[in-house]
């Protein structure tokens, strides 16, 4: 790979990362020191930051500096944007209850989705699927979702959202985030009876 062609890959993957993380370069020369215009140079492929630059950058957004040096990093995700459509959203601290309609955000999925409930995340743990916290999610209502996707749970009377893998022969599920900050939530056999699937999510609606 010639010198071009590396910065051509890592203004991809940052433009990427500063997008998914809603940063200005404004932002990203606070966070690494250096000018905004040195920020413009490396989004426009002109220029490479210094190994240490890209350190930083790599702590920041929760990534190996490989996800800003190679092209063959996954950005996946299986969920959609949407128009608006009355669904009602669940009260997080009380999953069982829908919020009153006045205080609800309602939206539409796609035709050939179909969206029981929502809910407002409450937090940073599923950034790197691209749903950040106060984002309202979009749920099918199904008792049991396949390994990988993303389930609305009741976990502790609270409502959110993780990575759903249930093992059977092994008897455990793993809840997993998609942001290497939060640690894997694991339940044996004896811990099934806290966690209730309310769905799969679908789509997703960021806020304004």
């Amino acid at each position: 790979m010639n010198e071009e062609e590396l910065r051509d890959i890592f203004a991809n993957n940052l433009t990427y990362y500063m997008k998914m993380y809603r940063l200005t370069q404004s932002e990203v020369s606070k966070i690494t020191g250096v000018s905004q215009q040195s920020v413009s140079n490396w989004i426009n492929g002109k220029q490479m930051p210094r190994m240490g630059v890209i350190e930083k950058l790599a702590n920041y957004f929760h990534i190996n500096k490989s996800n800003l040096l190679e092209s063959s990093h996954e950005q996946t995700n299986d969920l959609f944007h949407m128009s608006m459509h009355p669904v009602p959203m669940l009260d997080i601290h009380s999953p069982d209850s829908e919020l009153p309609k006045e205080n609800s955000i309602l939206y539409e999925t796609k035709d050939t989705e179909k969206a029981d409930c929502c809910l407002k995340m409450p937090d940073d743990s599923m950034i790197n699927a691209r749903i950040h916290e106060g984002d309202i999610v979009f749920v099918h209502k199904q008792d049991t979702v396949n390994n990988g996707e993303i389930a609305a749970i009741i976990l502790n009377n609270t409502a959110s959202l993780k990575r759903f893998y249930y093992y059977k022969d092994k008897k455990f599920i793993v809840l997993r985030h998609d942001n290497p900050k939060y640690e894997d939530i694991i339940l044996t056999e004896d811990g099934f009876d806290t966690i209730q699937i309310i769905g799969k999510a679908i789509a997703f609606q960021s806020k304004i």
